[in-house]
């Protein structure tokens, strides 16, 4: 570079100094610019010398390899960089891996069994049941969850987690599954069990074990081990306000002689369903799910396959006193019993109960021991208003349950 400039400003200035120049010439060729000055004999034999003068091949256009963008993105990769370049300045290191190996384990990262659904109904319980406030008082109806949204709403609470963490410095990386649970699965499993023992019960498989090109409603890949979306029972009104501790449960139907359907008590282990998970909604909606799917529960009507029930029973160990609301009297002949006392039976205009007021007998039905009397087929051993253990023996409410069959629920499917 700096010979050439040395060169050219001697040209610059040699018909200055060379008067005797005869021509100036300059031959570029494609390889090498060439500029030959020509000058007569005397000048040669006076200074010895012939100018001439090299050039450097002009610069061509750059031309972008086709596959640039593949190698700048291979450049950038660690393993490919630094690894190898550490390898050289340290030695008795193993080389580098042909191919990238697999991440390690994940690291350990916190667990929150929490179910996440109370953290989206906090934000509008409307994510969780759609037009929640539309649905009438006393309502029982069947739902099919929507786990397309379920597995994405996990997704993102997770990986918000992950960035939370990471902003915190807690020493893990982002790869962990915190949220695994989103409905509420408490009393299904021990809080203390194994993963192994656990898992049937979580909603979602660890995110990093899902595959690249799976679908977010593969329970067999991503989610429960279940083969059909589990259906969920909504019940809401008055009834858990008052009977808090309501049993649940799913019953297989079966078919009478007279070919009216009843439950199905034969074997309990297969015939009886309790809820895998359920949600609360305030102040009155309770959500339940069961491992039963739309055809199942509905039946086709022939041989075993009449359908489900769903069951809802009074806890047997919650003694309950009072008399019914109205009266019904027992069929033909069969006698009035203390279960079927009510409020209509009793005088009038009284606050209280009076022990010395016996009920009033309706449609010629005595009470049991109305005259005093007493037999010993009779059941009813407890007499109105003779101490205080006949009645409470007398206002005592049997358990009551409550059976409707699948198909009501779904008849529109």
């Amino acid at each position: 570079m700096l010979q050439a400039t040395a060169t050219i400003n001697i040209v610059q200035n040699l018909p200055t100094k060379f008067p005797q120049i005869a021509t100036l010439q300059s031959n570029i060729s494609k390889d090498t610019a060439v500029v030959n000055i020509e000058v007569d004999q005397t000048l040669f034999i006076e200074q010895g010398t012939v100018m001439s003068i090299n050039m450097p091949q002009p610069v061509s256009t750059l031309k972008v390899p086709v596959d640039y963008h593949t190698q700048v993105i291979n450049g950038l990769r660690p393993i490919s960089t630094l690894l190898p370049a550490f390898n050289s300045a340290v030695s008795g290191l193993p080389k580098p891996p042909a191919v990238q190996v697999e991440l390690l384990p994940v690291m350990a990262y916190p667990d929150f069994p929490e179910p996440a659904y109370e953290y989206l109904a906090k934000i509008n319980q409307d994510f969780i049941v759609p037009n929640l406030k539309l649905v009438p008082p006393n309502t029982i109806a069947l739902m099919e969850p929507n786990y397309d949204f379920i597995h994405s709403f996990l997704i993102g609470l997770n990986h918000e987690m992950g960035r939370e963490l990471l902003w915190r410095e807690y020493p893990t990386d982002q790869r962990g599954t915190y949220f695994r649970q989103f409905w509420d699965a408490g009393g299904r499993r021990s809080p203390e069990g194994t993963d192994q023992t656990v898992f049937p019960y979580k909603d979602i498989k660890p995110i990093p074990n899902w595959g690249i090109n799976t679908a977010l409603d593969n329970f067999m890949v991503i989610g429960r081990p279940f083969p059909i979306k589990p259906l969920v029972l909504l019940l809401k009104g008055d009834l858990f306000k008052k009977y808090p501790n309501t049993v649940v449960f799913a019953q297989r139907a079966r078919k009478q002689g007279n070919g009216k359907l009843e439950l199905d008590d034969s074997n309990e282990t297969v015939n009886l369903k309790f809820p895998l998970f359920s949600g609360n909604l305030a102040p009155d909606v309770r959500l339940l799910g069961f491992n039963l799917g739309i055809e199942e529960v509905k039946g086709v009507g022939t041989g075993n396959n009449q359908g489900w029930f769903f069951v809802l029973a009074e806890v047997p160990g919650e003694p309950r006193f009072g008399m019914d609301i109205n009266y019904t009297a027992p069929d033909g002949d069969a006698p009035n019993t203390w279960d079927n006392l009510s409020l209509e039976n009793v005088s009038a205009g009284n606050p209280f109960v009076l022990l010395n007021d016996t009920p009033v007998s309706t449609n010629g039905k005595a009470w049991p021991h109305e005259n005093g009397g007493t037999t010993a087929a009779d059941t009813d051993l407890e007499m109105w208003g003779r101490c205080s253990a006949d009645m409470a023996g007398v206002l005592y409410q049997k358990p009551s349950m409550m059976a409707i069959h699948g198909k009501e629920l779904l008849k529109d499917f």
